[in-house]
């Protein structure tokens, strides 16, 4: 238990007071003396600095006197500074590829957040965010709580498994929504083996597309059927022959 004192003069006359079950004791002045619950539901108050919160049903005293001295007493106020997050990291593969991923947690915010991830700014509405496609690096990520005005600056490091490239590597998703992000299958240095062979497969077997060397440029999957038909959202499995007779074999997910 402890007591915060407000000062509203900067000078105030020394006085000795004694509540004990409502009974008051004074020398100087007239004290008023009021007892409530501090609320009925339970909230936080704050600004960039600290978050003090309270519980449903915390009781209070307060005392004034004349001379706008105002004590309150009867509950603890933890402090805190700045939004506690919580960071999951998955590292990417390779040290080339772009499967790296990072989830974060607000606990205890308002649910409504500014976050800047590198070059990308945005509005949450939400106290989980996950980011994926990403690469070897450290990343500075900013969260701002839009109502307490509490802030967290983190920086995040991701490093791939052994430091060494992954030669070919297929990514594990393709998003065709028009967006200019991931709308075609990106295949890491697939490019170097211009004989490659690549089949797209359905999850019933059927063969839904092919090509003879893939490039990423010119020569790609976007999601559609060898009709140029668009495929529904799901999960393709590939086969990838390289001019060398290596192979390999994986799955993606096509969503819109």
């Amino acid at each position: 238990m402890y007591s915060t004192l407000s000062r509203y003069k900067s000078h105030i006359l020394s006085f000795v007071f004694v509540v004990l079950g409502g009974w008051v004791s004074q020398l100087n002045g007239q004290i008023q003396v009021s007892r409530q619950v501090f609320s009925s539901l339970g909230s936080w108050a704050g600004n960039a600095d600290f978050l003090v919160s309270y519980t449903v049903g915390q009781s209070i005293v307060s005392t004034q006197n004349d001379n706008q001295f105002t004590l309150t007493q009867g509950f603890e106020q933890p402090l805190r500074k700045g939004l506690i997050v919580q960071v999951s990291v998955m590292h990417p593969k390779c040290a080339n590829s772009q499967d790296g991923a990072v989830f974060f947690r607000v606990f205890d915010g308002s649910g409504f957040y500014d976050l800047v991830f590198g070059s990308t700014n945005l509005s949450l509405a939400q106290d989980t965010f996950l980011v994926e496609g990403l690469s070897e690096g450290v990343y500075t990520v900013y969260f701002k709580d839009q109502v307490t005005d509490l802030e967290r600056v983190l920086n995040v490091e991701l490093q791939s498994e052994d430091g060494q490239d992954c030669g070919v590597f297929a990514y594990t998703g393709i998003s065709v929504n028009a967006d200019g992000l991931d709308d075609q299958w990106y295949i890491e240095k697939i490019e170097e083996y211009s004989e490659n062979k690549v089949y797209i497969y359905d999850r019933w077997g059927n063969l839904v597309w092919q090509t003879v060397g893939y490039d990423n440029a010119s020569n790609f999957w976007n999601g559609k059927d060898q009709s140029q038909n668009d495929l529904p959202t799901g999960t393709y499995f590939y086969l990838i022959e390289l001019n060398t007779k290596e192979s390999l074999k994986g799955w993606v997910q096509l969503t819109k």
